[in-house]
């Protein structure tokens, strides 16, 4: 039913995305002479994954390669420079403070400021002006 299709059409589009976004991910890794590894194999996942996909949309059998890939994959265990890179960030993250340490604590902060009559915006088309 309509259920189903909506259902299989959400699961597409987040994969196309997470695709995009581990195409990225293995892009800038690359540029910063860095390998793929985690990201690259996922990658190459969602890439099999969505040619079969677009083979059965267009009436066509999908390629086994793509369907045995996709059917024994798994996440592999991180490499020893994506494990640097997230213990260096973790790091740096924990060197700054909280905001909320780093804002005044006196009352004058606290109060709403006041907008000078004229200095917001005008109201869009069709609306009134609140006053």
């Amino acid at each position: 039913g309509s259920t189903t299709t909506s259902r299989v059409l959400g699961l597409l589009r987040q994969e196309l995305n997470d695709a995009l976004n581990w195409q990225a991910l293995v892009a800038l890794r690359r540029a910063a002479g860095g390998s793929g590894g985690v990201a690259a194999a996922t990658r190459d996942r969602s890439a099999a994954l969505l040619r079969a996909v677009v083979a059965v949309l267009g009436g066509h059998e999908p390629r086994k390669a793509d369907l045995d890939f996709v059917g024994s994959w798994s996440l592999p265990a991180p490499t020893a420079e994506e494990l640097a890179r997230e213990r260096a960030a973790r790091d740096t993250t924990a060197d700054v403070a909280e905001p909320s340490k780093q804002l005044p604590t006196d009352k004058a902060t606290r109060k709403k400021k006041q907008v000078p009559v004229g200095a917001r915006a005008p109201p869009a088309a069709g609306r009134k002006a609140s006053v």
